[in-house]
């Protein structure tokens, strides 16, 4: 039999199991296109809670700034009226405080959420979901759009940098919460004053600046900032994970699609490593797909 030969009756196969698939109401789909169908969901997902979540931030600074706002307004008012200035003073310095803060954390929150606006339409849907290698691609931009691999994989200083980022910013946080003096100043002079304590990697197992941890029993200490962005039943999964580490016992995780699988799992590692029950010199393995990672 020629190859040719082979090669039609090859196709007519596939194509009768196709169709009898079809019949059954089975349709055969490619596994790279359901995984970036998948990923697309939970990304969106993803997406709409940060903004749910972020509406709320922004409505508590709004709220916090007019409450600032209109305390200011008052004391201004006072201000006028009474000789006793130096009383006056420590009061206006302190919502001057509160204002700067809830106009810094508005303006934060917006930019977030146009920065996530402006990735959702920079990227067209027929680039998104084919995995195919566009007419205008390199071979590595197809590489990391089809996570085959990533932009910074085995660069240790792309890590370094974004770590030193983050300690500075925490540095800077934490200074405009522990010095009245940084009402008054400038962000460029609190980078000053915090400079060099970017090296300081122990930074990682502090509290936030502007968020109380959640303890559970037996000492797992959630950071405040991942507790404060959990649902309640997301928080409820944490304790249960927690409950089987101390029993030593595993646990299967079946939530339904798009409910936070992958945050709670990465919460609880996140407070292990936090309450330095995982970390350097305590192994850990995760097996899992690579977009997931």
């Amino acid at each position: 039999m020629s190859s040719n030969n082979k090669t039609n009756q090859d196709n007519d196969l596939n194509t009768t199991v196709d169709n009898e698939l079809h019949d059954l109401g089975v349709d055969l789909v490619d596994q790279n296109e359901l995984e970036k169908s998948l990923m697309e969901k939970a990304d969106k997902a993803i997406a709409e809670r940060e903004d749910e979540l972020d509406m709320k931030r922004l409505e508590k600074a709004r709220k916090e700034k007019a409450a600032a706002q209109e305390q200011l307004d008052k004391l201004k008012i006072k201000l006028k009226e009474t000789d006793n200035v130096d009383k006056l003073i420590p009061k206006i310095n302190e919502h001057t405080k509160k204002l700067r803060e809830a106009t810094r954390d508005e303006k934060d929150i917006v930019n977030r959420m146009k920065d996530r606006e402006r990735r959702r339409v920079a990227v067209p849907p027929t680039i998104a979901t084919t995995s195919e290698r566009q007419m205008d691609e390199t071979q590595r931009e197809y590489l990391i759009r089809t996570d085959e691999i990533y932009e910074d994989d085995g660069n240790e200083s792309n890590y370094k940098h974004r770590l030193r980022e983050w300690i500075l910013n925490r540095n800077m946080m934490r200074y405009r919460t522990t010095h009245e003096e940084a009402a008054s100043m400038s962000l460029e002079e609190i980078k000053e004053k915090t400079s060099g304590n970017e090296l300081n990697e122990d930074e990682i197992y502090q509290p936030h600046p502007d968020f109380e941890d959640h303890e559970l029993e037996g000492g797992l200490r959630v950071p405040g900032e991942l507790w404060s962005c959990l649902f309640d039943y997301q928080k409820t999964c944490i304790q249960w994970l927690w409950e089987l580490h101390r029993q030593e016992v595993g646990g299967i995780l079946g939530d339904e699609m798009g409910l936070g699988k992958t945050i709670q799992a990465v919460a609880f590692l996140a407070s292990l490593h936090y309450s330095n029950m995982l970390g350097p010199g305590k192994a850990c393995v995760v097996v899992c797909p690579a977009t997931v990672m």
